[in-house]
């Protein structure tokens, strides 16, 4: 067997830093790639969530002034999403001059 020496061990300690920061670097860089590839198909979700959001409304603040009704469960679920489009959105439009309608017959 051979014996190793003291710069052998140096040289392949330096090796082995130099692989670990460049696949660093290489991960670093992929990272951001994919960030930067993935922004726009996580802007068109949350697009689609938002318009999902105020249908929903929509549908159940019309339903609630045709039937002058809403049942426990579909108040909870309205307000449900009521909350993520106002906190998660942060929209404020007819939707809340709506609810405010509703909560003052007795609707909601």
């Amino acid at each position: 067997m051979e014996n190793i020496t003291l710069g052998q061990i140096g040289v392949f300690l330096a090796f082995i830093v130099g692989l670990i920061s460049s696949l660093e670097f290489i991960l670093a860089r992929l990272k951001k790639w994919f960030r930067t590839a993935l922004e726009p198909i996580k802007q068109e979700i949350n697009n689609t969530e938002l318009n999902s959001c105020m249908n929903y409304l929509v549908i159940a603040i019309e339903k609630a002034k045709k039937d002058k009704f809403m049942s426990d469960a579909e108040k909870r679920r309205f307000y449900e999403v009521l909350d993520i489009y106002a906190n998660k959105y942060h929209k404020n439009s007819y939707i809340h001059k709506e609810v405010e309608d509703l909560e003052h017959l007795g609707i909601l």
